[in-house]
This record gives C-alpha cells, sequence and structure tokens, in this order.
C-alpha cells in the first residue's frame, strides 16, 4: 500500500513538471524575453494594398541619430568662477555681524524700565527669568568696567567697588610702573573703596535690582541712580 502511494506521488510529480512546460518553459508563454533583442532581426516593412490609404506608423521610442561632433583639440579648461559683486560680500559681513550680536544678547532681557520704588529709590526692573538677568548684570558691570569684588548668586548680589576699574586678566607690569612703586597695595585700596552692593529680586515674570549700601542701609539715591544707568546702557 505504501509503495503504490508512492509511485503515485512520484507520477503526479512528473506529470506536473513536464505539464507546465507550455507555461514557463523556453517555448513557454511565460518564457524569460530580458536578451531576446541580442537575437532580434529587422524585417521589411509591411506592404498594403494599393488602393488601401493608411496612417503611417511612427515608432513610439525613435532612436536619435548619432550627433556628430568636433573632436576635442586642447586640453580641458576650468571655467572661471563667477564675480564677488561688492553688495554680496556686504551682505556678508552684515550677517555675520547678526551672527555675533544674537551670540552676544543671548541673555538680554525683553524690556527694560528704569523707576522709583515706593520709598523713591531707583529701581532698574528686567522683564527676564532670574539666570538670564543674572548673566546680562554681570555682563553688563564687566563692559562698564565696575570692579565686582565677590558675588552670591544664591542671595542674588555682585559685591562692587566702583573705586577701582574691573578685573583683567593679570598683565606684566611696564617699566615706569615698576619704577613708581606697580599696583597699589590693599591698604590703599581699602583706603579709597566704595563699595556697594548690587541686589537682584524676583518678582513675579521680571527682576528687580536694586543698589545698597549693606544689606540693612540702601545706597544713596544719586549713586544707586550712576550704577543703574550704567548697567542699562550696557545690557543687551
Amino acid at each position: 500500500m505504501k509503495r503504490l502511494a508512492g509511485l503515485s506521488v512520484l507520477a503526479l510529480t512528473l506529470a506536473t513538471s513536464s505539464g507546465c512546460g507550455w507555461l514557463w518553459g523556453e517555448e513557454g508563454y511565460f518564457r524569460d524575453r530580458s536578451g531576446d533583442y541580442l537575437t532580434a532581426r529587422e524585417t521589411a516593412p509591411m506592404q498594403l494594398p494599393a488602393d488601401v490609404e493608411a496612417r503611417r506608423i511612427e515608432p513610439l521610442l525613435p532612436v536619435p541619430a548619432a550627433v556628430a561632433t568636433p573632436a576635442a583639440d586642447s586640453e580641458y579648461e576650468v571655467p572661471r568662477p563667477q564675480k564677488l559683486l561688492a553688495g554680496d560680500v556686504g551682505r556678508a559681513e552684515a550677517g555675520g555681524s547678526v551672527s555675533l550680536l544674537s551670540e552676544r544678547s543671548f541673555d538680554a532681557p525683553e524690556r527694560i524700565s528704569l523707576d522709583s520704588d515706593g520709598s523713591g529709590n531707583p529701581v532698574l526692573t528686567l522683564t527676564s527669568d532670574f539666570d538670564r538677568a543674572w548673566s546680562a548684570v554681570g555682563r553688563a558691570l564687566q563692559d562698564a568696567d565696575v570692579r565686582v569684588d565677590d558675588m552670591n548668586r544664591s542671595l542674588g548680589v555682585y559685591y562692587i567697588n566702583l573705586a577701582e576699574a574691573a578685573q583683567k586678566p593679570e598683565e606684566e607690569p611696564g617699566f615706569f610702573s615698576r619704577l613708581l612703586g606697580g599696583k597699589p597695595d590693599a591698604e590703599e585700596v581699602e583706603a579709597r573703596a566704595e563699595r556697594y552692593q548690587v541686589r537682584l529680586t524676583a518678582v513675579g515674570d521680571s527682576v528687580q535690582i536694586s543698589v545698597d549700601k549693606n544689606i540693612e542701609t540702601v545706597a544713596p539715591a544719586d549713586v544707586a541712580r550712576r550704577v543703574l544707568e550704567l548697567i542699562q546702557d550696557h545690557l543687551g
């Protein structure tokens, strides 16, 4: 019984393989025609009876005739680039300055106003968050050439000395500086010091800046206004 079943399967396989030849074989209907162009031959045009009027059929994909081109009698030369107009250079330089400006004013507040509080003390108000305001005020003090002796970001205070210029990278003293004694000593600096505190206080969506003599005493109004105007002029 098993032998009969095996012979039946073998016979069915052979019949199927031979039966599909008319579809997939070399002479089948669905044979591979990718290489037919290699053996193609041109045939004569079809001849129609003399009394038949027919429109000539044009090739769907005509092959263009070979175009004769003169032979290159010299080496290839790279074409010159187009001239750059002065206006283009100006625009490029303007773009560079705008980029530098945007990098410089990344912490600039949206609005700045110099007013007075309820007690008549000058107050500078920045429409900005505390982080940006802290960065902007520190940069403004540096640009205004105001000495910052110390700072406390947690308290929001810059400790300034109006009698000294802003601190700069150490430079070697010149001949006359060494001859005349060089930099002033700590006692001289302390004797002429004009120390104040620039205080930042977050209020809602803005930051208020005030100037104090110390934590218990506000600075004189004229001094506070002068410091706040310096900061205002160098913001942005």
